[in-house]
């Protein structure tokens, strides 16, 4: 298990050692220059994200389940204390939960999450975009040596046991900040059922490649932007394919345990698509909540069409991009699918979302692609299962209530068939004789031509940037 790009910049001071430090340009270990105290005081991201207007709009959480997928957690941490309802291990070692370094990034998930900002150590706490949520979390790995891993005989492939163990406690939204290449039948099959089953879930992007599992069809791949809402440089694929959204994920002061054991709750500032990430999946749980009754493919639908950045014309008049957060800013025209840069559709931003009733929107997943080179296919996630070759799939996926989780419509197909041998007469009047042996022999010559084709045949290519979104 590879967690989602970037990397720790730098161990911060407690908040009365930066004040002593101000204007002064330590350097410890090498590291970059401390940040001045208010900027641990009060992080850049709650503001640009315009969290106390979405928590006064009734964006809180309140009765939707997120579970996170990730390392050991500290779920006596101060700001997350009392805030985890549960804490389980899908592996072979029934392992949930740590003090250590090795809990540091679960429990950085769970203050973007449901943080209280309680301060601990001499440091002030992290607040989360849905603190009221009922956050759920499952170990599917943990440290650098002692994690779920292919090749031992106890090996379970944590990540399908996870969604499929979270379904059943009833999450709405699972957050998984990691990746890794290649595909993995079981995890498919899971991520088919809990989009089946009516689940949003979201994946934070790899190191500059779109890794799996947030590169499964239907998954909300999020990047890292920083807090000008410029696109990070390990964002992946630079044109974007697959790109869910953008959100905070450079310069994240956020928590880490000390070698005593003590959770620092702003003791490193980070980068990574790891962080940006839960901020989605906090933010829809937020949107959620307060329309109940809509379906996670309206909660997605209203999401894509109402980001916080959206495209137009700048200040100096020239098109483009304008770096910003939606809060910052006013005026700015209606959205268009930016699905070919790493942005995807734009900075995600629930704030602005509160005013959208989703239920307006069509109960079709935005993010389904009907060519998918990682799967599930739409057919597939509209059985909540893969399928086989014997499986009947020909038919449109249904878009009953059960399996609402179905690609939007899709363009007709241009015939691929074959020849096709006609019935006993024609208009030209050849007889029927005829046109079976004309049949087989084109039948004779293609399977001629299979056995010099399939032989150079190999696995199939690898996604190419700009194909869709």
């Amino acid at each position: 298990m590879e967690r989602g790009s970037g990397r720790r910049l730098r161990r911060l001071l407690p908040v009365a050692a930066l004040g002593a430090l101000t204007g002064l340009l330590p350097v410890l270990g090498g590291a970059a220059t401390l940040p001045a105290a208010q900027a641990v005081q009060r992080p850049w991201w709650p503001a640009a994200m315009g969290f106390d207007d979405l928590h006064k709009a009734g964006g809180t959480g309140k009765g939707i389940t997120i579970a996170v997928l990730d390392d050991v957690i500290d779920p006596k941490a101060a700001d997350i204390r009392g805030r985890v309802a549960s804490t389980e291990s899908v592996c072979w070692e029934k392992v949930s939960t740590g003090t250590g370094p090795e809990a540091d990034h679960a429990t950085e998930i769970a203050q973007l999450l449901v943080g209280t900002g309680a301060s601990a150590n001499g440091m002030p706490g992290v607040q989360g975009i849905a603190p009221q949520a009922t956050l759920r979390h499952y170990t599917i790995g943990y440290g650098e040596k002692l994690r779920c891993t292919p090749g031992d005989e106890k090996h379970v492939n944590s990540t399908d046991a996870a969604i499929t163990k979270a379904l059943k406690d009833g999450a709405k939204i699972i957050s998984m900040s990691y990746g890794k290449p290649g595909q993995d039948d079981d995890v498919k099959r899971a991520v088919a059922e809990a989009l089946h089953a009516g689940a949003i879930l979201v994946g934070a992007t790899g190191h500059k490649v779109l890794d799996l599992p947030s590169g499964y069809n239907g998954v909300v791949a999020v990047n890292a932007c920083d807090r000008d809402g410029k696109i990070s440089s390990f964002a992946a694929t630079p044109r974007g394919y697959g790109i869910g959204f953008c959100a905070p994920g450079v310069g994240m002061a956020l928590g880490n345990h000390d070698k005593q054991g003590r959770w620092l709750p702003q003791g490193m500032l980070v980068d990574g698509s790891s962080y940006a990430a839960p901020l989605v999946a906090g933010g829809l749980a937020a949107y959620w909540s307060k329309y109940p009754k809509a379906t996670a493919n309206q909660v997605l639908q209203a999401a894509v069409h109402n980001p916080g950045m959206k495209q137009g014309t700048s200040v100096a008049g020239k098109k483009g991009w304008i770096w910003w957060y939606r809060r910052e800013g006013s005026g700015f025209p209606k959205i268009v699918d930016a699905s070919q840069t790493g942005y995807g559709w734009g900075i995600f931003d629930a704030a602005d979302l509160m005013t959208v009733d989703p239920t307006t929107y069509p109960d079709v997943n935005p993010l389904v692609r009907d060519q998918s080179v990682d799967g599930p296919t739409p057919q597939e996630i509209a059985a909540g299962r893969l399928l086989t070759g014997s499986d009947t799939t020909s038919s449109s996926p249904s878009t009953t209530a059960t399996t609402s989780a179905t690609a939007a419509p899709r363009p007709s197909a241009g015939s691929a068939a074959g020849p096709t041998a006609p019935t006993s007469s024609t208009s030209s009047g050849v007889p029927a004789w005829v046109w079976a042996v004309m049949v087989v022999l084109v039948l004779l010559v293609a399977g001629g031509a299979l056995m010099f084709t399939r032989r150079g045949s190999g696995t199939r290519p690898a996604a190419q940037p700009g194909e869709g979104s």
